[in-house]
């Protein structure tokens, strides 16, 4: 009887411990300005599992309005190079998503300063983007760009900044109507959504010597890992990948 309880136990931790992380939206009861800088979102954030990244929610009802940060450099300087997407995805849509991407990363880039991992080179990248910044709108095989000025004029605001070393994202999109010519979430309050982010970057070879001492200094660590300076290279994958499950909010 013992064995039985236990082994109910634990798939029961295995069943609803693996379960996407779900946040609650809420109803916007304050002016935000779609800037890049996250003063106004006090009360409305939520740290995202073990992915060095908070998330913040809010809506109307003709409106979402995004938020995420990030004071992780190793993640900060793969936006920088390699742009990152924003899935989101309404309930009615059998799995289709509306993807961002907002900066775009520019082809092939495996930069070096991901060994650096230099603030400097970091922010100034990331502000060469923001200045030419335009939007890359995906559905199924459908796409479309726009400069971040022409998004504007369809009701998207979006902005990034880095401040006392915290990369800042945010996000205005209607939720009622077409978006870029592509996709109409058409989300009343109440509902619930999918938010996802990507930010990736190809594998590298580096060798593991330079790599552990590289990673000593870094404010923060994306992998963490102990060998023999003299061993061999490896292959090293860094990237952010996670999903959310966003509730959002009704007019109280």
């Amino acid at each position: 009887m013992r064995r039985i309880t236990t082994l109910l136990f634990l798939t029961l931790v295995i069943i609803f411990g693996c379960e996407t992380q779900r946040i609650q939206s809420r109803w916007i009861d304050r002016d935000i300005t779609i800037d890049g800088i996250d003063t106004e979102w006090r009360g409305a954030r939520f740290l995202i599992d073990k992915k060095y990244m908070t998330v913040g929610v809010m809506n109307d009802d003709k409106h979402l309005y995004l938020r995420l940060s990030t004071p992780n450099i190793a993640i900060q300087n793969l936006i920088a190079y390699n742009g990152m997407t924003l899935a989101i995805e309404a309930p009615w849509s059998k799995g289709e998503k509306l993807k961002i991407t907002y900066p775009v990363g520019s082809a092939n880039a495996e930069p070096d300063s991901l060994d650096s991992w230099d603030r400097d080179e970091t922010d100034k990248r990331l502000k060469e983007k923001l200045e030419n910044g335009y939007l890359v709108f995906e559905q199924k095989d459908s796409s479309q760009t726009l400069t971040v000025s022409e998004a504007e004029k369809q009701g998207i605001l979006i902005g990034m900044s880095i401040e006392d070393d915290i990369l800042v994202y945010e996000l205005k999109i209607p939720v009622n109507r077409q978006v870029a010519d592509l996709f109409k979430l058409n989300v009343e309050p109440g509902k619930s959504i999918g938010v996802g982010v990507n930010v990736d970057s190809a594998a590298k070879e580096r060798p593991e010597d330079e790599y552990t001492r590289r990673n000593r200094e870094a404010n923060d660590r994306l992998t963490t890992y102990r060998r023999r300076p003299q061993q061999q290279a490896r292959q090293i994958r860094m990237s952010l990948d996670f999903w959310v499950r966003v509730d959002l909010a009704k007019k109280i």
